[in-house]
């Protein structure tokens, strides 16, 4: 095997590792939409609790993407939050 090719087998192993990571990653901050989804209800009630400060908690990721965290979600609704 070349050093080229032994490079390139590298670079894919590297790689294989680093998706599914950042999959799970993806799949654990839903947009408010996403998360709108997973609740069963409209996008609008995620905004309206936002706004009042009541609802399941958000986070900030930079200045303009609002995400919630899956597992904030789950433990939201086993806590009553509904």
């Amino acid at each position: 095997m070349s050093l080229e090719d032994q490079i390139r087998q590298m670079a894919v192993e590297a790689i294989e590792q680093i998706i599914p990571e950042t999959v799970a990653v993806r799949q654990e901050y839903l947009t408010p939409k996403q998360a709108a989804d997973y609740l069963g209800v409209a996008q609008q009630t995620m905004y309206n609790w936002r706004s009042r400060r009541e609802g399941p908690p958000a986070l900030r990721m930079g200045e303009r993407y609002l995400r919630y965290k899956r597992s904030d979600l789950d433990q939201w609704v086993a806590g009553g939050g509904r």
